[in-house]
């Protein structure tokens, strides 16, 4: 089924070519047998003036495929009237026309072209004129004396006479007398005739086939500058037409969208009041001599949802005691997600029996129950996403993409289809040629939603074809999710945010329990992997070792350090491994932002400072520090001067310049805590395990302030703001806030577009919480997470993106 909202595509190609090119009147005596298409135009001025206006056909018209059509039309634009007419379209490639216009008013004078350049001749006692308009042939003709016709083949005109006395079936003529005369055009389409439309844009193995859906199409196309909408009715066959599925069946509000998770790119949903009336029409359709058991009868929706190029099926019902008997029956395993259970199937064929033609070649292996819906995957993963995105309100029905076309849309239908521009994709992939598909993908295309709708009558099915432009339309939601990604075993890092130097983009690395270490993309596919001896320790850095602009990821393991580049392989001599362990995180130093990186491994009590070159520095002194070093030691300027600051184990805050030479001489030592040495309003601090924090000025003046901290508190510090976290309270800039009680990462602050926000991740109960420096939450957080977030803008459209596990 899912290949009849492929049609809405190619019926919008067409009517981009043909509608921007003016669209023609129908005389319906005159249109061939043969038409694979026919338009009406009710005023053809005015129908070109509102389609070059619409900003989805005028960004369809920057495609290639759009191109390739446009070459065979491109003098329909010469044409220009204010009266009714018909554009018909006859087979071959369906790029073939014949236009037809009800005046005695000749080509020639409406086209407003120099009669010296037409080659007149006369064809079986008929005026016929050749016109050459931008390297094409137009032919003209008149017939009663008061009709013109107009086309690009010698053999349409020819034709004229047999076209003239056949009758016009009773179908079309009922279609066409019903179409809306207040819209600017409306197109009909014979299934039979009209495959050659869609045959254009299909692969030779394209199994769309119109026969299967429907008889008669026709639609009314009503344009704006935002919007494309196609309204009208499909006229199915007989029994074997799918949507006789819902002959005499009442149709119901989708309740899919508020289940399937916002970062879906497309959902599709079947609704049906009476299921018995639908179960019927689903055995004349399969020609089942007996009916299917009533284990389902409860169901009233269908919902597919596409993500990740893998589908997840939805079934809304009003009881699920019949089911959830049948489902345990079949439980070959269960585990709990943030409060839901994950049941997996020892069987996986029963929707694809039950619901045929629906649900086809579905292997349901997962499923959970969300209120009286039960949700259905292939793999465990997508219901993790189904469940966060659920529990967290970010749902379908909440997306920018919903909520645009929701407005436009009927309550209730028999199978609604809604879907981003990166929802169309996985439809027209198995059909459709490559250069459509490319065409789909383009950027210009990106900001639209698309939706259609049928709804079933006596004997025709209304339909609803919408494309609408988001731009203008605000997205109900400030804050959803983008993409979760699962990964081959638990992280055991905390994801960060990396630049890719090819497009300026960011992207995420992050380490599992297995060490194995990846390169996720902006989009949320796995890009490499790559396996490690032990845990990275700290933080990633990225530095362009070459001075070329391309960046390479430089960190320390337990036991080793590494430089690698941006496809996973070591830059040698980058690969260093130190007797027995115990490194503490990388640091990198760049005193003059010059690219002549220090690269600093601190093992133990041990400094190894290496150049780009991966050379040890000859000229730095402090090789080995009086005790342990306590993290990864800290590069800051102040006034023009450089300063390295290392904590000791015995509690000693060494100061030092570039070459390892003590710069500040600190004589108090401290218990420190686990926090790091910022540099904030001048001065060096630090906290101990007393929650007390010390500054230490440029002179080496020690400073107390009893902040009333506990031993497990958290602070940042930029150059100006100071955050702190004790218990449940967080203090930014002097504003307090309490949160719910729990256990709460160290507070980290991030200042981007000149705006300071700060994070801090509950992971006691999996919220992520991000305020503004006033104490203000983000709108809609806290929000699912289970670790240290970062945030960054990954894809430079000033939107900013967080990542955590969870």
């Amino acid at each position: 089924m899912k290949w009849t909202f492929k049609l809405v595509l190619i019926f919008l190609l067409f009517s981009s070519c043909i509608q921007q090119r003016d669209q023609l009147i129908p005389m319906l005596n005159y249109v061939p047998e043969n038409a694979v298409a026919i338009v009406r135009i009710n005023n053809l001025n005015q129908c070109k003036i509102l389609l070059n206006e619409n900003a989805f056909l005028q960004d369809l018209s920057k495609t290639e495929t759009h191109a390739s059509i446009n070459a065979h039309l491109k003098a329909l634009k010469y044409l220009a009237h204010e009266h009714e007419s018909v554009l018909t379209f006859v087979p071959d490639d369906g790029t073939q026309f014949l236009y037809i216009s009800p005046t005695t008013e000749s080509l020639i004078d409406s086209l407003n072209l120099d009669p010296d350049s037409l080659d007149q001749r006369i064809i079986k006692n008929k005026d016929f004129s050749t016109i050459e308009l931008e390297d094409q042939t137009l032919y003209t003709a008149t017939s009663g004396g008061n009709t013109l016709v107009s086309s690009s083949s010698q053999v349409l005109l020819e034709q004229l006479n047999l076209a003239a006395k056949r009758e016009v079936p009773a179908t079309l003529l009922s279609l066409y007398q019903a179409a809306g005369t207040d819209k600017p055009a409306s197109i009909f389409l014979r299934s039979q005739q009209g495959q050659a439309l869609l045959d254009s844009q299909l692969e030779t193995s394209g199994s769309v086939r119109l026969a299967q859906l429907t008889d008669w199409i026709s639609m009314d196309i009503e344009p704006t500058s935002r919007q494309l909408n196609l309204t009208g009715a499909l006229i199915a066959k007989d029994s074997s037409s799918i949507l006789n599925l819902f002959h005499n069946v009442s149709p119901l509000g989708h309740k899919a969208p508020a289940f399937a998770p916002a970062e879906a790119t497309a959902i599709l949903s079947y609704t049906f009041e009476d299921h018995a009336a639908f179960t019927d029409n689903q055995l004349h359709f399969l020609k089942q001599p007996t009916a299917l058991d009533t284990l389902f009868n409860t169901v009233e929706e269908v919902g597919i949802f596409y993500m990740r190029k893998k589908k997840g099926v939805i079934l809304s019902t009003f009881g699920t005691e019949n089911i959830n008997l049948f489902l345990e029956q079949i439980r070959a395993g269960t585990e709990e997600y943030i409060g839901n259970e994950i049941i997996s199937l020892s069987q996986n064929e029963f929707l694809n029996v039950h619901f045929d033609p629906l649900i086809k070649n579905y292997n349901a292996r997962y499923y959970t129950l969300l209120e009286n819906a039960f949700v259905f995957a292939e793999d465990k993963s997508m219901l993790q996403t189904v469940i966060r995105n659920y529990n967290q309100g970010n749902t379908f029905s909440k997306t920018r993409e919903f909520a645009s076309v929701e407005k436009s849309l009927a309550s209730e239908s028999n199978i609604l289809f809604v879907s981003k521009n990166n929802g169309l994709g996985p439809l027209l992939e198995e059909d459709f040629s490559k250069s459509l598909q490319k065409d789909m993908k383009t950027r210009a295309l990106n900001d639209y939603a698309y939706a259609c709708q049928v709804i079933g009558d006596d004997s025709f099915y209304h339909t609803n074809i919408l494309v609408q432009k988001l731009s203008e339309i605000e997205d109900p939601r400030s804050t959803f999710p983008l993409f979760s990604v699962t990964l081959d075993a638990k992280l055991a890092t905390e994801p960060q945010f990396v630049i890719n130097h090819n497009t300026r983009k960011k992207e995420i690395v992050v380490q599992d329990e297995n060490n194995v270490l990846y390169l996720i993309s902006t989009s949320g596919n796995v890009l490499w992997k790559k396996e490690l001896s032990s845990r990275i320790q700290g933080k990633i850095h990225q530095v362009d070792l070459y001075k070329n602009g391309r960046l390479q990821l430089a960190f320390t393991t337990n036991d080793q350090f590494f430089v690698i580049d941006r496809n996973g392989k070591v830059v040698q001599p980058f690969e260093k491994t130190y007797e027995g362990g115990n490194l503490n995180p990388l640091a990198v130093f760049d005193y003059e932002q010059n690219r002549k990186y220090r690269l600093v491994v601190t093992q133990g009590s041990k400094v190894f400072m290496y150049n780009s070159r991966g050379d040890i520095v000859s000229g730095f002194t402090y090789t080995e520090a009086e005790d342990a070093i306590l993290g990864a030691p800290k590069h800051f300027r102040v006034a023009s001067k450089d300063y390295l600051v290392f904590k000791l184990a015995d509690g000693s805050l060494k100061i030092l310049n570039r070459i390892g030479k003590v710069r500040v001489d600190v004589k108090e030592k401290l218990d420190f805590s686990d926090n790091e040495v910022y540099l904030y309003r001048n001065k060096f601090i630090v906290s101990d395990k007393g929650g007390d924090i010390y500054s230490v000025d440029t002179k080496g003046k020690v400073n107390k302030n009893n902040l009333n901290l506990n031993e497990y508190h958290g602070f940042d510090a930029t150059t100006k703001s100071l955050v702190t976290l004790n218990d449940n309270v967080i203090n930014i800039k002097g504003k307090s806030v309490t949160m719910d009680l729990g256990v709460y990462t160290k507070p980290r602050i991030f200042y981007i577009y000149d705006i300071i926000y700060v994070s801090t991740t509950d992971i006691q109960n999996q919220k992520t919480y991000l305020f503004y420096s006033n104490g203000r939450s983000v709108a809609d957080f806290p929000v699912l997470g289970n670790g240290v977030a970062d945030l960054a803008d990954i894809d430079n459209d000033r939107k900013l993106e967080l990542v955590t596990k969870d």
